[in-house]
């Protein structure tokens, strides 16, 4: 039955006697986001450009490379080739150095085996176990890889894999709450598809890996936001395409980004929250929806005791914990009803953001969905003026999405492809949709039986 450990609770949340709002270390039972609460900019993540190296070597389970250096690779390589004359050696050097070095310790990466030496920062890092964790069938995207290790690999490419430094195993993967399995399976199908490719470039892979970010995330934040709700389903966000006009009543703007854009404030008080309450002495990982099932399924008496152990850690924050007094601002005596699990941890979590939104721990709040935040930005999110910001689809990001819907078959009906969008979390308005065969016609995709949606089919792009 559900009970809190204390000593648990103590080793995790304790640094001597000074709480602390943990998340995000060796300690944490149940993480949910790879974010920190620190403000510095190392912790900003606002593009996937340097994602692929570390995630590959999270799939794989290998170490960041160590003293990587041009030179050492160079020297490796005359030591294992013979060369008929000096000038020979001189030459090949040469191009080897011009075309598989930006730097002396940079590679340019062209294929599997060079992105794993791609360095990235520790918040790269972090993200990229993050979605290997909650997005990928680990071996199904290990064995795709695997197999393009060996695709389109020239001589002179063998050459220098062959002699590239052996990368250290590593098979600790940092786990993440995965509260989506549709959204890993999608993802899954999805990459696969994408990799096994010859012809699909990297930029490709990491478009697919920075939606998917965006995709799990966001789902994620609104999901938590339902607290108890037995509702998993995905949560209807609206896109518009960049190229088109947009007004204030279209669904892109009262059901796109500002959804998001309001729940982000509560971010780490879920995550802070459902770490406490997993500081439990079984080994059963419990997310909101997860505690109400439990609770349902116990007798009165049961029910009584979970009820009562939530309680006690809730008044514990209170008191020993978030530490009120002195910050300005007081909890309302009791702000659940009694017997209601559900209730319990909303007025739980409104103790937890009233502290943050009170005192001085306000920064570190807001620091913590900002790498996020930026991210959507950046890649996802377009000014439309003095009406604000909308999620919009680029003709690059509609064009790969298009690509991975359609699959192997050779085309779909076009109403097929909007559902398996809507699958994949992008939601367009009927406006939307007539631009998409606007642009959809004019790269001659559309084959058309019938105005009818039923009766238009969109072929393959490959």
């Amino acid at each position: 039955m559900y009970r809190i450990d204390n000593e648990r609770f103590n080793n995790t949340f304790f640094s001597g006697k000074s709480f602390r709002h943990t998340t995000l270390n060796d300690k944490c039972r149940y993480r949910l986001f790879p974010f920190s609460s620190n403000t510095s900019s190392s912790n900003v993540l606002d593009t996937f450009d340097d994602i692929l190296g570390p995630f590959i070597r999270a799939v794989f389970g290998w170490k960041e490379p160590k003293n990587f250096d041009r030179e050492t690779v160079l020297n490796k390589i005359c030591d294992n080739v013979s060369f008929p004359s000096t000038q020979d050696k001189t030459a090949l050097l040469s191009i080897i150095q011009d075309i598989y070095f930006e730097n002396e310790t940079r590679l340019v990466c062209n294929n599997v085996d060079t992105y794993k030496y791609a360095v990235g920062t520790t918040t790269d890092q972090n993200v990229s176990e993050y979605l290997v964790s909650v997005l990928c069938d680990r071996e199904s995207v290990k064995a795709v890889l695997g197999r393009q290790r060996n695709t389109n690999i020239s001589l002179l490419d063998k050459l220098v894999i062959e002699n590239l430094p052996e990368l250290e195993v590593d098979d600790k993967l940092t786990s993440y709450a995965s509260l989506f399995p549709e959204i890993k399976r999608l993802f899954t199908k999805d990459f696969e598809f994408l990799a096994k490719k010859d012809d699909t470039d990297f930029s490709s892979i990491i478009l697919l890996l920075s939606y998917y970010y965006f995709f799990y995330t966001s789902q994620v934040m609104l999901h938590l936001n339902r607290f108890c709700s037995m509702d998993r389903n995905i949560t209807k966000l609206y896109f518009c395409v960049q190229w088109e006009k947009v007004s204030r009543n279209r669904e892109a703007f009262k059901n796109g980004w500002k959804t998001i854009e309001d729940k982000a404030t509560g971010m780490f008080s879920h995550a802070v929250l459902l770490e406490m309450l997993n500081q439990t002495d079984s080994e059963t990982l419990y997310c909101y929806d997860d505690l109400l099932n439990e609770y349902n399924s116990l007798s009165d008496e049961e029910k009584a005791q979970m009820f009562a152990e939530i309680e006690n850690l809730k008044n514990r924050y209170r008191t020993e914990c978030a530490n009120s007094g002195g910050f300005g601002f007081s909890y309302e005596e009791n702000n659940y009803r009694q017997g209601d699990i559900g209730s319990l941890i909303r007025g739980f979590f409104d103790d937890i953001m009233l502290q943050f939104m009170n005192t001085e721990r306000k920064r570190a709040n807001d620091a913590y969905p900002k790498s996020f935040m930026d991210f959507c930005k950046n890649g996802f999110v377009q000014r439309r003026g003095q009406a604000g910001n909308v999620l919009a689809m680029t003709e690059e990001q509609l064009v790969l999405m298009t690509k991975v819907t359609i699959g192997d078959n050779d085309k779909m009906r076009l109403n097929d492809l909007f559902k398996g969008f809507e699958q994949r979390g992008l939601f367009f308005d009927n406006s939307s949709k007539d631009c998409i065969v606007e642009f959809y016609e004019k790269l001659n995709l559309i084959e058309k039986k019938s105005d009818s949606g039923d009766a238009q089919y969109v072929k393959s792009l490959l």
